[in-house]
């Protein structure tokens, strides 16, 4: 299928934040894995758009018959969703599959044909493969035997978007002395403060890509086209401007005092932060650092990219950290 001749592009437009849990998830399949036992070689995975909830059960092949299986089960585990995401494979197309989405009321959101990246599930595949592999090749296990460690790990970290742990560290056992009403009440007060939590964190995110009208301006000059400022272009310019021209004065390196090294990675780089403390607290930047990842590294997860960062900041800072 070729690519569409029509040229209008399509306004940009804020991405809905989504509140309930178990509202909308997304699934697809992944495969083929060899060695997975009993002749199951593929893996249908759902995440949970909300809290970030993973979930993935091995099957012996990509029909429909399996899809429908594998949604009955995770409807027996995150109940009824009132969205589900999936891609033009015909095992989510077929008709049986249809009828099931229809019977339970789903609405179904197909992915794009031409960016298959707006199905979030596609990255979970990338990752929960990366560790199998590894986990496989530690225990010399199969990927199924190992396959409740990886997911235990996917679901008790903190979530890069969210901010929170998608479950598991901040439920605690009920206490001796008090009543299970009281404990009911102060977990689900637990659970509306990570909600909360998470909402923020992800409006907080997605509000964050204020350089937009500019690259979108930049682009249209590229080809050619029109050029149209806005007051969002005029607002994110002089935003950039006043961050550029207030750029903190470094302070020359004091070794007799201890270093502060702060270390982040985005989706292309990373970048490394040293500063010093005065007399009154307050911190001063010694040296910035940055660099572009490599073709490879840019397919790392967020916790491999976290981890080279920090290689990178202690070969880098070497010198300063024999002193």
């Amino acid at each position: 299928m070729g690519k569409s001749q029509n040229k209008v592009k399509a306004p940009l437009k804020l991405v809905p934040v989504i509140t309930e849990v178990f509202s909308k998830i997304h699934i697809d399949a992944v495969g083929l894995l060899p060695t997975l036992s009993k002749g199951r070689n593929y893996l249908l995975n759902a995440i949970c758009m909300s809290p970030k909830y993973p979930d993935a059960i091995p099957v012996t092949d990509m029909s429909s018959v399996s899809v429908a299986d594998f949604l009955l089960e995770i409807i027996s585990r995150m109940g009824f969703s009132c969205e589900v995401q999936c891609d033009l494979g015909t095992s989510f197309t077929s008709h049986l599959t249809t009828e099931l989405f229809d019977h339970f009321g789903f609405k179904v959101t197909h992915s794009s044909l031409h960016h298959p990246q707006s199905n979030a599930v596609e990255r979970f595949h990338r990752m929960i493969k990366r560790i199998l592999k590894v986990l496989c090749l530690e225990s010399g296990l199969d990927c199924e035997k190992n396959l409740p460690a990886t997911l235990l790990a996917l679901r008790t970290i903190t979530h890069e978007s969210t901010g929170v742990f998608v479950y598991g560290h901040w439920v605690k056992l009920q206490e001796a002395d008090s009543t299970v009403e009281e404990y009911v009440f102060e977990l689900i007060n637990r659970m509306r403060r990570c909600q909360e939590l998470a909402i923020e964190k992800i409006t907080e995110v997605r509000d964050k890509g204020q350089s937009d009208p500019l690259t979108h301006v930049l682009k249209s000059k590229i080809k050619k086209e029109k050029v149209i400022w806005t007051n969002d272009c005029d607002q994110a310019f002089k935003e950039f401007k006043s961050k550029l021209t207030a750029m903190p004065v470094l302070y020359a390196p004091d070794y007799k005092k201890e270093f502060i090294i702060k270390t982040d990675a985005s989706d292309v780089g990373m970048g490394i932060v040293m500063s010093q403390s005065d007399l009154k607290n307050v911190e001063h930047p010694v040296l910035y650092s940055s660099k572009k990842f490599a073709d490879a590294q840019r397919k790392y997860g967020t916790t491999e990219k976290e981890y080279a960062t920090i290689i990178y900041a202690v070969k880098k800072l070497t010198s300063y950290l024999k002193k």
